[in-house]
This record gives C-alpha cells, structure tokens and sequence, in this order.
C-alpha cells in the first residue's frame, strides 16, 4: 500500500499517476475473505499490471504481470490471511 499513499484512487474511475504509471480504479474484487480495489497500471497506453489493494493488508490481493522482459505472465493471488 505505501507506494499508493496520498493517491486519490477510492472509486471505479479515478486515474492518477503511480511510479510512472497511469493507475486506475476498474472494480472491486476478493480474494480470501478480503476485498480491495482492482487498479489497471499502463505505460504508453499499454497494459503491464493489475493489482488488487486494501488499505486493511500489508500484502496485495493480487497481482498480474502482463509484460516482462521475457515476454512471461505472471499471477499471484492471496489464498489464505489470518491477523
């Protein structure tokens, strides 16, 4: 969550500017009992990210890499969270 600190980045819409990505609000989606918001991340108009944020967790929902230098996708979803 600390890189998106002081983002306006609360309801489906809002695009702001993240580490030089745009950044922007597509829905809301669970994973493991917890629920947070699904930001897209694009560079030149191009998808490389989506990630699944709450400000309740110290740890993503979820993330999907899209484009690496290798050309692989990545996927990396929470399965399981106790406090």
């Amino acid at each position: 969550m600390e890189n998106y600190d002081d983002m306006y980045l609360d309801k489906v819409g809002d695009v702001d500017v993240v580490d030089n990505y745009e950044a922007e609000v597509t829905g809301r989606k669970s994973f493991a009992g917890q629920t947070g918001i699904n930001l897209t991340l694009k560079r030149d108009d191009k998808l490389t990210h989506e990630v699944g944020i709450s400000p309740d967790l110290p740890v993503n929902l979820y993330s999907y890499t899209y484009v690496t230098y290798n050309d692989n996708q990545f996927r990396v979803e929470l399965v399981g969270y106790t406090d």
